[in-house]
């Protein structure tokens, strides 16, 4: 059950990142749900930020326990992206897997509804983008529910724990990615 908690950590920032100048992150966790707040600066424009977390196919660049995800459709708007998550807890590793329906809306802020599955019975997440001088600021919230029992006290620990260490990680990917010439 611990390597489900630990896996989970990682679900959240699948499609999260932040860079070195985080101004906020917070993990709550209520009723068994586990909200994330975050902002941060990444040097590079809001065009190139975003070409960069919505590479659905491309998301293990920014999370390295991301092992797989891709497209499995697009409909009016709306792209379903499969991500396959792996995590290690001494020698025992888990896979977990995370379906969203996700869209762009029209005031550039990206959705995100979990499809509920065996391993998450429900969540969203909303990024949004403003520029900042010559970079890109990125505000993010998301609420996860696990679809398994996560224990309370040293469970939802260690979640918080881990969704912060793995943010903090995917976010120096981001803008090492972001400020790379392509």
């Amino acid at each position: 059950m611990m390597e489900r908690v630990l896996l989970l950590a990682v679900v959240t920032c699948a499609a999260i990142a932040q860079a070195a100048e985080l101004d906020e992150l917070t993990v709550a966790r209520e009723r068994g749900i586990y909200t994330t707040e975050a902002s941060f600066i990444v040097a590079a424009p809001v065009a190139r930020v975003r070409e960069l977390l919505l590479d659905y196919e491309q998301l293990g660049d920014l999370n390295p326990y991301v092992k797989e995800s891709r497209i499995i459709e697009r409909d009016d708007g709306r792209v379903r992206v499969l991500t396959r998550i792996e995590d290690c807890v001494v020698f025992f590793c888990l896979e977990m897997e995370l379906l969203q329906d996700v869209t762009n809306e029209d005031d550039g802020r990206v959705s995100a509804v979990i499809v509920p599955n065996d391993d998450f019975d429900a969540g969203h997440a909303v990024w949004q983008f403003e520029s900042e001088g010559a970079g890109t600021r990125v505000i993010y919230h998301s609420e996860l529910e696990p679809g398994f029992f996560i224990p309370p006290l040293i469970g939802s620990l260690l979640v918080k724990n881990r969704l912060q260490t793995q943010i903090r990680t995917t976010a120096e990917r981001l803008e090492t990615l972001a400020t790379e010439k392509h």
